[in-house]
């Protein structure tokens, strides 16, 4: 009797905790698996934007390529729109640019740049669009702007990429020992590529041999800066055609 009495109080006891508790228990069960489901249903929409922005950057691209003005206007809204976070959006606006330069519509090409540099997630695409942005403003003289540009604080693995427009700002202004120090700042720098490095040692030896009387000339807005890839001439250091300066919009890297 003492076993059964004991059985039955435990009973009460249990049914008094649950009478106390059991709201807040089921609650608790019912929040878990809500989190649980949210959470993978997550990670599930997350998969399928990125599936729906790199399906609309496929169309774009190939819109460019056929130049297909409408069909690459509808793409490029939707993506820079609705998937304006996403990597694509990004590498999409890079693209415009480019087309843009190539139709010598500098001022849309510039806007787009820096809506890279505003949006995009990865600092490695803000600082290809910075870049290029510089690029753009020395083909238009335009000193004060691409000097702001170039100081940025934050250069990441690109310092020697902004040394070397440094440079070139400094060579265009008359001021030859500050071009030499950026390029030779730039020349020290461990990431940039070895046509990067043969091109600033040609600039850096027709200044040091020639420095006296290098009387470099702004360029043209169908001129630019050289890309790392193409070298420039020694005896007059071109700068490069503007269509160069977002050439290459798929490489974030030197």
């Amino acid at each position: 009797m003492e076993y059964q009495q004991t059985d039955q109080e435990q009973i009460e006891e249990i049914k008094k905790w649950w009478k106390d508790n059991g709201t807040s228990v089921l609650t608790g069960i019912i929040l878990g698996l809500s989190l649980l489901f949210g959470w993978q249903g997550w990670h599930q929409y997350q998969a399928t934007e990125a599936e729906h922005a790199s399906d609309t950057y496929e169309i774009a691209i190939a819109a460019l390529e056929q130049k297909d003005k409408a069909k690459v206007a509808g793409a490029s809204d939707e993506l820079l729109s609705k998937y304006s976070s996403s990597p694509y959006a990004a590498l999409l606006a890079l693209h415009l640019a480019k087309a843009d330069v190539e139709e010598n519509k500098l001022e849309s090409a510039q806007l787009r740049l820096q809506w890279v540099i505003d949006n995009a997630k990865l600092p490695e695409f803000a600082h290809v669009a910075r870049l290029r942005l510089v690029r753009i403003a020395i083909a238009q003289q335009q000193f004060d702007k691409a000097l702001k540009l170039v100081n940025h604080s934050d250069q990441g693995t690109f310092k020697g990429e902004y040394a070397e427009l440094r440079g070139d700002i400094a060579m265009l202004q008359g001021k030859l020992d500050a071009a030499r120090a950026a390029y030779t700042e730039a020349l020290a720098s461990k990431d940039i590529s070895s046509s990067v490095q043969s091109l600033l040692q040609l600039k850096l030896d027709e200044l040091g041999t020639n420095g006296a009387r290098i009387k470099a000339r702004p360029p043209t807005v169908t001129e630019a800066v050289a890309t790392p890839s193409t070298p420039a001439k020694p005896a007059a250091i071109e700068l490069p055609k503007v269509d160069d300066v977002v050439a290459n919009p798929n490489t974030v890297t030197k």
